[in-house]
Formats: C-alpha cells, structure tokens, sequence
C-alpha cells in the first residue's frame, strides 16, 4: 500500500508540470486551464502525501510467534468402575489435610477393577477436596464401614510426602476375592501397580 500512494503521488506531480506547460494533456473537458491543473493535481498530491505519512506512523502489525503447547502425558484407567460416596472424613495434621474416604462400587468385581476404581476416586476426591493426601476405602457393603474389610485401599500424596514423614506417592491394595455382611470371610488384600502410576496427577482424567 505504502508503494502504491508514493506511486500515485508522484503521477499527480508530473500531471502537475506537465499540465502547467499543456493543460489539455492532463485535464478532461472543455475546460482545460492551468487553474484546473493545479486544483486537481496539487490536491491530488497533498492528498497522497498524508495518507502516506499516515502509514508511516501507524505501529508495525505484531507478529504472534506460534508456540507449540506441551502435551501432558494421558493416563487411563482402563478398568475403573462407577463408584459412590458413603463417608468422607478430614483432618488436618502437620498442615497437611488429610482426606479419607469409603466409597461404594458394586460393578468392580475383580482386583483390577477394585483397585483402579479407588485410584481414580482418589485422584478425582483429592482434587475436588483440595487435600494434600488421600485414603479411599472401597467398601463391600455400607453397613461394614470402618470394620476393616475394605475390598480395595489407595492412598494418594501428589507431592510425594505420603501422611507427612514418609516418601510415597501411591500406595495401592486390593482383593481379589469376596466378603460377606456376616463378616465370616476377611478379604486378603494385595498391592497393585499398573504401568505409568508415577505419572498420574491431579489433572489426569
């Protein structure tokens, strides 16, 4: 644009002297007078010369650099399971708030899908209560809260600390058998690890 009104502006200053010397060249109609030339052709100019000078004083348009965004590693939880919340308790020790949690889930019936049911509760509980650590108890039944039966435990510290004083970031143990409600059979728990654990966080789905 810049070339083109620079272009322009010095056609209309040769229109300019060349009308000065022969007006019929540069000027339409009957009446082709020196007069006319100048109105035409110095105004022409003027008018370039600040639309010129306009362009030259606007800023330079910014150019936005693209930045390739940072792909966080996707964990899934293949065989996590709907759940329920039956009981949330807090405390906070050592100022770090703990969370424990039973939750209900009776389509997990295998160990994975007990164990996995309870770490994704843990990572969706923990962030929603904004708790530094974690406990989720998957439970047989409602009624057998808190009686030490749990068919799957996972224990959640995102920053690695565990309850405070230890170096853990899961812990992880689930059964892979049944409890009754009369409580005649205590389910043998085990520890559970799945490939890329370590890379679970809080913003994982």
């Amino acid at each position: 644009m810049y070339s083109v009104l620079s272009l322009l502006g010095s056609i209309c200053v040769i229109a300019f002297f060349v009308g000065m010397a022969k007006p019929g060249i540069v000027v339409p109609g009957s009446k082709r007078t020196r007069r006319r030339v100048a109105i035409y052709y110095l105004c022409g100019t003027a008018l370039f010369m600040v639309i010129r000078t306009q362009f030259e004083n606007s800023p330079p348009a910014s150019v936005t650099e693209s930045v390739p965004a940072v792909v966080q590693p996707t964990i899934t939880i293949p065989h996590a399971k709907s759940y329920t919340v039956l009981q949330s308790t807090n405390s906070t020790v050592a100022h770090r708030k703990r969370e424990t949690v039973s939750i209900l889930a009776p389509e997990a019936e295998t160990m994975e899908q007990r164990a996995e049911t309870a770490i994704k509760a843990a990572i969706e509980l923990r962030e929603k209560n904004n708790a530094d650590v974690i406990m989720v108890l998957l439970e047989a039944d409602e009624s057998l809260i808190g009686q030490g039966l749990s068919l799957a435990i996972a224990r959640y510290a995102p920053d690695g600390k565990g309850w405070g004083s230890n170096d853990w970031k899961w812990q992880t143990l689930a059964a892979d058998g049944n409890v009754s409600k009369d409580q005649d059979q205590i389910p043998s728990l085990k520890k559970y690890e799945f490939s890329g654990m370590e890379y679970i966080t809080s913003e994982s789905p």
